[in-house]
């Protein structure tokens, strides 16, 4: 979601988006009641710094989400969705929401990944970065 709220934000520093494994619909979000107990004090406190900040993000995120909706369809550079048919931590749903939501797009590309999670970085990576060169190959070239 950062790469699509720098894309709305700040248009005119990003020329293309590749998203992989991303999560930009709000409905699919939720948050375990696990999460808001491991923001509370003393709970928090005995945490690692890495899972106290990975817990705010989480909980965070559903609301910012839905504030970013409304602004995705201001998107219109080309956008390259890589995506696992088995992602448990961001799932597959959100496919057809940025498909939807990324209306104003000049072009809109997606990667499905057949039975993969949503580590793609590293069990996809020949995918992943056949992704970002058509993203690459799409932008549009700066001006002189």
């Amino acid at each position: 979601p950062i790469i699509a709220q720098a894309a709305v934000d700040s248009p005119e520093l990003v020329a293309a988006l590749v998203v992989v494994a991303g999560s930009l619909d709000p409905t699919q979000e939720s948050v375990p009641f696990i999460q808001y107990v491991g923001d509370t004090w003393p709970v928090s406190a005995m945490l690692p710094r890495w899972l106290r900040n990975t817990n705010r993000e989480i909980i965070a995120l559903e609301p910012q989400l839905d504030a970013l909706a409304p602004r995705l369809a201001a998107i219109h550079i080309p956008v390259t969705i890589v995506h696992g048919t088995k992602d448990t931590l961001v799932p597959f749903e959100n496919v057809a929401f940025m498909k939807t939501h990324l209306s104003g797009t000049k072009a809109i590309e997606v990667t499905v990944l057949d039975g993969q999670n949503h580590f793609l970085p590293w069990n996809s990576k020949r995918e992943v970065d056949a992704a970002i060169a058509k993203a690459f190959a799409m932008m549009e070239a700066p001006a002189p």
